[in-house]
């Protein structure tokens, strides 16, 4: 597998935040990438017909090239995949860091307990947080470990999140207080959100009605008349 691949930074980093974060994953998606690039034009070499010499030697490429994007666009959607549902639950987990912070437990026991309790219900989220308590349990100071949950998913909710429990820290504010409003700042966002893709819904099906629906309609409403006429000439 070429290490230019394997040594990337950017893919790297966006592996990590995928959730694969072992060290063999750089290497696997690098022989995924080469497994891809000898496939896909060899399966394009055996499916064309060999009419036309250009015409195989244009299929090829065109197999070479897609196998050449193919793997960076899975690895960008499954990042965005990834970060759309921690994006989702983090509210759910704010709420549960409150009532354990509130109920009297440290900031480091309740993120491993809330990481347990939200295994099933958002995996994600609760291996983020899985990766925040086991840091600070090897010594890493809580700034650091916190800071790294950004990293590891790329959620600029999540690096707001962070920077306000910094800061509480730093100044020894109620960090349940910040964990309650950044709650409740990011499900009034949510919501408006909905609401804004809502509101542009009709928009975006004006293209499907009128490449789809309309032409079909055209045809029930005045395929009779039409054929009338043609045969009235």
């Amino acid at each position: 597998a070429p290490s230019v691949w394997a040594r990337d930074l950017t893919v790297q980093q966006r592996l990590v935040q995928t959730g694969y974060d072992g060290p063999v994953a750089p290497l696997a998606y690098s022989m995924l990438r080469v497994l891809t690039l000898v496939a896909l034009p060899l399966i394009a070499l055996l499916t064309l017909p060999q009419t036309s010499f250009m015409k195989a030697v244009v299929g090829i490429g065109g197999a070479a090239v897609f196998a050449l994007l193919l793997p960076p666009f899975v690895l960008m959607r499954l990042v965005a995949r990834r970060q759309e549902k921690i994006r989702r639950s983090l509210p759910d987990a704010l709420d549960l860091l409150v009532v354990c912070v509130e109920a009297g437990i440290s900031l480091d026991a309740a993120l491993l307990r809330v990481a347990k309790d939200l295994t099933y219900v958002h995996p994600d989220m609760a291996s983020a947080l899985m990766v925040v308590s086991r840091k600070t349990n090897a010594g890493v100071t809580r700034e650091e470990a916190l800071r790294g949950l950004w990293d590891r998913t790329g959620v600029d909710e999540v690096r707001t999140l962070v920077g306000s429990l910094v800061q509480s820290e730093k100044w020894g504010s109620s960090s349940s207080r910040v964990l309650r409003v950044s709650a409740e700042t990011l499900r009034r966002k949510r919501r408006q959100t909905v609401e804004r893709k809502a509101a542009t819904a009709p928009i975006k099906m004006i293209v499907p009605m009128a490449v789809f629906i309309f032409p079909a309609l055209f045809v029930v409403i005045l395929g009779p008349a039409v054929i009338q006429i043609v045969s009235g000439f």
